[in-house]
């Protein structure tokens, strides 16, 4: 077990606080860039975390006889042999080749005006125009984009998106109540994924100074042979007296899961489609109506800009995480930080989802099949925010060549399940991926994050911290090495949660999970509030393979309901990981 550490406090005597002031200004002075990109702040109130003791914190993984370390940047972005990312040498990008983007995965604008040889072009198995007329509104992704996107069910649309349509706009008349109408078809995830209707309000100067919502939509089954019409009246009361000019915003919201992306569901029609737009606000101006005929009648499309233009990874500086990250845990001088400080949740979903990646690690000249299973090492800390933090990492590699799709991308990230830490901690992480071919020139390591149900601005010791992390290709197949303790291709001593087969489900299901070793291990069903439904097994297991069957029902044998649930693995070490599950009836 980790031997349980509590660093101090800074010193506050004066010679002290003179050495770390003028430290600080030296750092400022010497690297302004990085200065500029780290996030330093000063710490009113020093958090002294309490790490916890965990098995094989300590593993020995600074020598590998058989692998070959890559990391740091090259002055390209690319990783190179024999370095390291410690965020320490600046070679003209501050992150050293690290990018992170939040919340909107892609920045592609889905969403315009469309013709039916808009899909014809494409080649999309459905191309049908509300009410048959010429042109309408669309949000979706067409089939060789999705191709090429490595999309399972093509044609559709994707995780983690925020679309929008905005309107022209309209002089508004003071204690007026706007009028919005139109015909619309949607096709999004019930509960998750959400079309939402908003009404800007703008003052004399154009600025934006309210945004209303109106209405929120969410469902399948509709089709452009039967759309919907939509009719709502925004009440004068909800117009902020200032009001010049309103508009009407369509936006659509994803999550980051179940889509065409993950093969999780189907939209064969992509999220909406619009049609016979209609704003009036009363005597001042005549109503704007489009119709769609022969364009976009004056709409502007984009992505949400207070997501999509945000980047995530930032350098935090010793002077903020050396009061609360003791000394045994790894880190020097600057560390990668996955969420900014200051970053607001999003508003909608009540939560902030993070994907940051790694500089590319080439191949070199080793060739496989015995040099090429990737491995990563590296320091991990995270602090007294860690209940409100899912995280997993992943690995991308190129090239892949998707179905329908001639041209080489990078793969789909291979996540491994999701880990929730659940007290603050540190630890020496060495992390070998499953699935990556043999053929690959280059790979990625990916971080995914998640803080959700917490309000307020995200608090810095709950976000993950990395230092000294490297990407390392060794040999599965070792001459004359005997190194048992770390993962050998196999990945043999890493705990796994399986995907629930079948997803979604009508009768039962089955839950399969590894264990690295003998352990407790407590799997259960949660709802989507975190309520426990059905426990499906408590107590010691041995390592290796299980397998397990929820039948649907609750501990009281009554049918659980229809909806999303979670399988989730409780395990001895402190971890616990959890797949979705969708019960149909």
């Amino acid at each position: 077990m980790r031997p349980r550490a509590i660093f101090p406090p800074l010193s506050s005597t004066p010679v002290v606080q003179i050495t770390l002031l003028a430290l600080l200004v030296a750092i400022v002075l010497v690297r302004p860039v990085a200065a500029e990109k780290s996030g330093l702040m000063s710490s009113t109130h020093p958090v002294v975390a309490s790490f916890p003791d965990s098995p094989a914190s300590r593993s020995s993984i600074s020598s590998r006889g058989d692998t070959l370390w890559y990391g740091g940047d090259d002055g390209t972005g690319v990783a190179y042999e024999g370095g390291v990312w410690d965020w320490e040498t600046i070679t003209g990008d501050t992150l050293q080749g690290w990018t992170s983007v939040g919340n909107v995965d892609d920045w592609n604008v889905y969403v315009g005006w469309v013709c039916e040889d808009s899909f014809l072009v494409h080649g999309d198995p459905q191309h049908s125009i509300i009410n048959g007329s010429d042109g309408m509104l669309w949000c979706g992704i067409h089939e060789d984009q999705a191709d090429c996107a490595g999309y399972y069910t093509g044609m559709g649309y994707g995780n983690s998106w925020c679309q929008t349509a905005q309107s022209p706009h309209l002089t508004y008349t003071p204690m007026s109540s706007p009028l919005v109408e139109f015909s619309y078809f949607v096709d999004t995830e019930v509960d998750y994924d959400y079309v939402y209707v908003y009404l800007l309000c703008f003052d004399i100067s154009n600025e934006l100074i309210d945004e209303e919502e109106v209405s929120r939509r969410d469902g399948w089954g509709f089709t452009p042979q039967d759309p919907i019409f939509f009719s709502q009246q925004v009440h004068f009361t909800a117009i902020p007296v200032l009001t010049y000019e309103i508009a009407c915003e369509i936006r659509f919201v994803s999550d980051h899961l179940w889509s065409d992306e993950d093969g999780e569901r189907d939209s064969e029609l992509g999220a909406f489609g619009l049609d016979d737009f209609y704003l009036s606000s009363g005597l001042m101006a005549p109503p704007i109506e489009c119709d769609f005929e022969t364009g976009p009648d004056g709409w502007t499309f984009g992505i949400c800009p207070e997501w999509g233009t945000e980047k995530f990874g930032y350098l935090v500086g010793d002077s903020l995480w050396t009061s609360w990250i003791p000394p045994e845990c790894g880190f020097s001088g600057y560390a990668y930080g996955v969420f900014h400080p200051t970053l607001p949740f999003d508003p909608i979903a009540h939560r902030t989802h993070v994907r940051t990646l790694s500089g590319p690690v080439p191949h070199s000249s080793l060739l496989p099949p015995q040099w090429s299973q990737p491995v990563v090492r590296g320091h991990l800390a995270t602090g007294d925010g860690a209940g409100y933090i899912d995280y997993r990492f992943g690995m991308t590699y190129f090239p892949h060549y998707f179905d329908g799709c001639a041209v080489p991308q990078w793969s789909r990230v291979l996540w491994d399940p999701l880990y929730t830490p659940l007290t603050p901690d540190c630890t020496e992480f060495l992390w070998t991926p499953e699935q990556v071919p043999t053929e690959w020139d280059s790979v990625r390591f990916a971080v995914e994050c998640e803080v959700r149900s917490t309000p307020g601005p995200l608090s810095f010791h709950g976000s993950p911290l990395f230092d000294n992390v490297q990407v390392g290709q060794f040999d599965s197949q070792p001459s004359g090495i005997e190194d048992r303790d770390e993962p050998q291709g196999t990945n043999a001593l890493v705990d796994r949660l399986e995907p629930v087969r079948p997803n979604p489900l009508n009768e039962s299901a089955r839950i399969g999970f590894r264990l690295a070793a003998e352990q407790p291990a407590t799997l259960v069903i949660v709802d989507s509030a975190g309520r426990r439904v059905r426990t499906l097994h408590r107590g010691r297991l041995p390592a290796g393979e299980h397998s397990l069957v929820w039948d649907g029902q609750d501990d009281q044998g009554n049918p659980a309901g229809a909806g999303a649930f979670w399988a989730r693995l409780e395990l001895g070490n402190g971890r616990s990981l959890s797949r979705r599950v969708i019960r149909l009836r």
